[in-house]
């Protein structure tokens, strides 16, 4: 028996004899970090970097949403059995965010997945927009009232798909100031 298929069949087996996502990601990752590089073409590389860093946005933006479902339950704790003052003091004490980290990201979670910016969320799981970019638009659009950034959005989700996040920002900074 080959004890890589072995120990990623125990891997993705939940406790129910489902299937667990995380673990079949889990074994995705450690296949691609066994891949010999030196085996792969120019292109394939390349490819796999561009690729690579998709995936990495679409995780981030399925971990935000997720942080977004536990902070609105008050489940930040629960890991462990306990219940935690605040979803940012469990993710510094769990992760060993920094406190500056930790609350951006309950802020990028809850505006994105529990507020008016549904089709930025939506477009960051699809890959079509980096988490920096999503963050940018989060943070930016904090201000507006609600129905001005469910009209904007539309908009700033196109202009994301052809700016970096600092002209993002700048633009989305300009047009902020000037309403």
């Amino acid at each position: 028996m080959d004890s890589n298929t072995h120990s990623t069949g125990r891997l993705i087996r939940g406790a129910a004899g489902r299937l667990d996502e995380l673990g079949v990601v889990a074994a995705a990752v450690d296949g691609l970090a066994a891949q010999e590089l030196n085996g792969l073409s120019d292109a394939a590389l390349a490819g796999q970097v561009l690729g690579l860093r998709r995936l990495v946005d679409r995780l981030e933006g399925l971990w935000l949403q997720r942080l977004a479902a536990v902070d609105g339950r008050g489940a930040g704790g629960a890991d462990q059995g306990q219940r935690v003052g605040s979803t940012a003091a469990w993710l510094r004490a769990r992760l060993r965010l920094g406190a500056g980290a930790a609350a951006s990201s309950g802020r990028t979670a809850r505006a994105l997945f529990g507020g008016p910016l549904a089709a930025t969320a939506a477009a960051l799981i699809a890959g079509e927009l980096s988490v920096a970019h999503a963050r940018v638009l989060a943070h930016g659009t904090q201000e507006l009232p609600e129905d001005v950034m469910v009209a904007a959005e539309p908009v700033l989700v196109e202009a994301a798909a052809g700016l970096d996040p600092p002209r993002l920002r700048r633009v989305l900074g300009s047009s902020v100031s000037g309403r």
